[in-house]
């Protein structure tokens, strides 16, 4: 029997998940396989998140099938390692190595791999009768403030609270998943990164009955453009949480501005910065949202005003007379009625 033997990437970082998704998709029926992390020395959220759920698709095709699967090279010793464990990254993919989901605290540097549970965000809805978007606004400030040190000035809570409930709201009001996984990382210097994950009906299946295209890449470079959601559109659904579709544009500006984004669904990957935007072949049943930021606004509100106002003349030349709701201006960390 051949074994076939594939290294995980030196970086789990964002340009190693294509290639590496890729070769994992190859080996997917080998008859016998081995995983070898030992050349693993760096990981960031948006790749831990990605990759771990293309390996957690793996292993259980793999033992589903009566494949044979071996995962070798972790230690201790070496920190990726040690890091990847703590996260929970291992328990994660069900290789027994580490603490499990959940069972780290995190620090003023990260966040661990979490859960986020639908059915436990409506237990603080009702009652006390607060909307979804509230709760969400309080869970996003709550990881924001996780990942903000303690020196930093009020703008770059701002700007993380913002974004992370944003990537929140995105997986449960328009993915019909019920649970997400949401993983962040702060670095000396200010560098910044979040993710989360689902397995949600994906951006493709959710747009595409509403506007009519056929190419899951049309799918990803409509979904970032203003005043477009599954409520939004001719055909649109019923629109429960006030949604006006601004929510992934605005995070594409953030990236596209102060570092990188990233939208994975489905068949294709977008990945935008300010070389460019990119669309490059992927295999992904739900929808991952990355964003890193190596700076922040110094004004996050003036910030937020400018590109909504930016998105609303564009989606008005393109026909779509959609305005930002009232929940996509709320600015974080903000006293609320």
């Amino acid at each position: 029997m051949k074994m076939t033997h594939i290294f995980t990437p030196q970086l789990f970082d964002y340009a190693s998940i294509l290639p590496f998704s890729a070769e994992l998709e190859k080996m997917r029926d080998a008859s016998e396989l081995t995983l070898d992390f030992s050349r693993t020395e760096f990981a960031s959220p948006v790749a831990i998140l990605t990759l771990g759920c293309n390996l957690k698709s793996l292993m259980e095709f793999r033992k589903s099938s009566a494949l044979v699967t071996h995962v070798t090279g972790i230690s201790e010793d070496i920190p990726a390692h040690s890091y990847l464990g703590h996260l929970g990254f291992f328990d994660f993919i069900d290789v027994p190595f580490g603490k499990a989901i959940g069972e780290a605290t995190g620090n003023d540097r990260y966040i661990p791999i979490t859960k986020l549970s639908y059915s436990d965000l409506m237990l603080e809805v009702s009652p006390p009768y607060k909307l979804l978007r509230h709760v969400i606004m309080e869970e996003a400030e709550k990881l924001a403030t996780v990942l903000s040190p303690k020196e930093s000035d009020e703008a770059s809570t701002v700007t993380l609270a913002y974004a992370l409930r944003e990537i929140i709201r995105n997986v449960f009001e328009h993915s019909k998943a019920r649970e997400a996984y949401l993983c962040g990382q702060r670095w000396s210097g200010g560098r910044v990164e979040i993710a989360i994950i689902d397995q949600g009906i994906g951006i493709f299946d959710s747009l595409k009955n509403v506007f009519g295209f056929k190419k899951p890449a049309d799918a990803l470079e409509l979904a970032i453009e203003p005043a477009i959601s599954r409520t939004t559109g001719p055909k649109g659904d019923k629109n429960e949480h006030g949604n006006s579709g601004y929510g992934l544009y605005v995070l594409s500006r953030l990236g596209l501005e102060y570092g990188k984004f990233l939208l994975g669904s489905g068949e294709g990957c977008l990945r935008m910065d300010k070389n460019g935007t990119t669309i490059d072949d992927f295999s992904y049943q739900g929808t991952v949202v990355g964003l890193r930021l190596y700076s922040h606004p110094e004004n996050f509100g003036a910030d937020l005003d400018a590109i909504l106002q930016g998105g609303e003349m564009e989606a008005y030349m393109e026909g779509r007379k959609v305005k930002p709701s009232s929940g996509t201006k709320e600015i974080p960390l903000s006293k609320r009625k």
